[in-house]
Parts: C-alpha cells; sequence; structure tokens
C-alpha cells in the first residue's frame, strides 16, 4: 500500500519567475519534424521547482526563443486572471449543502490526522471535500521536498511568453482539469490521503528524486519513478485506478497527440510542454508520434 500511495502522489503531481542562476538544468528536450519539414518542440516539464531549477538549458532556451507560440497544458497567468473562473474553482472544492462536511466522508483516523497535520483550521476544512484536502496534502509535500509550484517550469515558461508578448495557448481548460479531480470517488481519494499523510517523508523523497531525475535529463530514472506504483492495489480500487489512469494519461495523451499534429500541419513553430509523464512514459506522446512516421529527436543533450 505505502508503495502505491507514493506513485498515486507522484502521478497526481504530474498533472497540476525567472529566477537567478544555480546551475543549468538539462531535461529531456525532442524536435519533431514532418515530411513538409515543419518543427515542432516537445518539451516534458515538471510542475514543481526551485530556484537550482533554472536556468534551463540553451536548447530549450533556443527553443522558447524560435517558438512562435507556447502550448502549455492550461495558461495559469490567464486563469488566475479570470475571477469567475477561480471562483468556479473554489467553490467546486467546498460542499454546497451547509449540512455535509469532510467528516462524513472520511474514516475518522484519516480526518483526525488531517485536522493535525494540514495547517488549515479545522471549521474551513470540513467545508471542503476530500480531494481538497488531497490538494493541501500535496502543497504540503512540495514545502517538505523544499519544492514549489509556482517555480514549477510550466508557470516559468508561461509568465516569460506574456511578458515577451508571445503567443500561450491553452490544451485544456480548468473545468477538464477539475473534472479529473471530481471524477474519483471519496473513498479513492482518502486512500491517496491517507499515503501523504501517513508517509510524508517518503513521498517528498520521491518527489526530490522525480525532480532530480527530470532536471538531469535521466530519462530511465524517470520512467522508473513514474512506474514506481506498479505493486498490486487492493482489490477494492484496482478497477477506479484503472479508470482514473487511463483518464489521466492515455486519453489526455491521445488529445496531446492530435495537438501536436495539427501544429504541425499549421506550419508555425511551436514549444509543445506538458508534463514530462505525457512524453516520456512507454506509449506515451514521444512513442506515439515515432509510431505515426514524424522524425523525433532527441536535442541539447
Amino acid at each position: 500500500m505505502k508503495k502505491r500511495c507514493i506513485g498515486m502522489i507522484l502521478a497526481v503531481l504530474m498533472l497540476l519567475h525567472a529566477l537567478p542562476a544555480l546551475g543549468e538544468s538539462t531535461p529531456l528536450l525532442y524536435q519533431v519534424q514532418d515530411e513538409a519539414g515543419h518543427v515542432l518542440y516537445l518539451f516534458g516539464t515538471i510542475h514543481v521547482g526551485d530556484q537550482a531549477t533554472y536556468p534551463l538549458s540553451d536548447a530549450v532556451e533556443h527553443a522558447f526563443t524560435q517558438a512562435e507560440i507556447l502550448a502549455v497544458e492550461i495558461d495559469l497567468v490567464t486563469a488566475m486572471q479570470d475571477i469567475a473562473e477561480m471562483l468556479s474553482y473554489s467553490l467546486a472544492m467546498m460542499y454546497d449543502d451547509p449540512k455535509d462536511n469532510a467528516q462524513h466522508h472520511l474514516a475518522q483516523e484519516v480526518y483526525d490526522l488531517g485536522v493535525q497535520e494540514l495547517g488549515v483550521p479545522e471549521l474551513q476544512l470540513k467545508r471542503m471535500r476530500p480531494f481538497a484536502w488531497l490538494s493541501l496534502a500535496q502543497e504540503g509535500l512540495y514545502e517538505r521536498a523544499e519544492l514549489s509550484s509556482e517555480l514549477g517550469v510550466d508557470m516559468h515558461l508561461i509568465q516569460r511568453a506574456h511578458e515577451a508578448g508571445k503567443q500561450v495557448d491553452s490544451l485544456e481548460s480548468m473545468a477538464e482539469q477539475m473534472e479529473l479531480l471530481t471524477g474519483q470517488s471519496d473513498g479513492f481519494v482518502e486512500f491517496q490521503l491517507a499515503g501523504a499523510l501517513l508517509y510524508p517523508d517518503e513521498s517528498a523523497k520521491a518527489l526530490k528524486d522525480l525532480h532530480s531525475a527530470w532536471k538531469a535529463g535521466n530519462l530511465d530514472e524517470l520512467v522508473r519513478l513514474l512506474e514506481e506504483d506498479a505493486e498490486e492495489l487492493p482489490p477494492e480500487w484496482q478497477a477506479e485506478y484503472d479508470a482514473y489512469a487511463k483518464a489521466l494519461y492515455a486519453d489526455r495523451d491521445a488529445a496531446f497527440f492530435e495537438d501536436v499534429t495539427g501544429y504541425l500541419e499549421s506550419g508555425k513553430t511551436v514549444l509543445f510542454a506538458v508534463g514530462a509523464a505525457h512524453i516520456l512514459r512507454p506509449g506515451a506522446l514521444k512513442d506515439r508520434l515515432i509510431q505515426a512516421g514524424y522524425m523525433v529527436t532527441e536535442i541539447g543533450r
């Protein structure tokens, strides 16, 4: 259970500022070319970072400069400026019925541990749905791992693109990503929450290891860490895990493949920057493009 909980936490982390140079990151970057010679840069990002994540490699900087469009899962800068969308997001995390609360949906021991560990007043926590508790627990893991979502590579690129007047395209909406979170049962979320609360040191170490492997462009280690949840789940969660993994990975990979081919057909140069799991996993975006006949070349290392 412990290993699978940590693996699930890493899976979700791969879902959701230029700083002083403290050592260059050399993450994996690919050039995709079609038969007409159109080029797209495929960059697997990580959604958390620290000061040592920057600067990025010369190859990534070159791709960013050359790109007419930055395509990301969500343009977080624009989304956070949309008051209506952010209000809708916030409300979705809370119970509508004033008589309902998290204590009715979480096992008492998990509820008590969350109240103790999450650093939010109990009255506020009670109004929040279990997936919001899980989000808070994951933020705690970022802090424990000395990483931050505000320093994530996606946010870094998005902010720079806006500052440079570069076009930023969202491949998904906040509503679509929210649907991924709310589509899980309370019991399955509780299972993940228990792992985050019971094994914070192990989970934070796994996150730090993932970040280090990403920073070094270590493909084998990245894939190993992303697939570290291969151990069997308790039988009652296997079917839901399989459905969630399909929605989180395979379904989105297929949609991203269509986005990439559409950009290539347009003839515009694009930096296509999505979570590394969508590019590097066996059968994910890189493999799909190769199988479809596109020339995919690793660059920059």
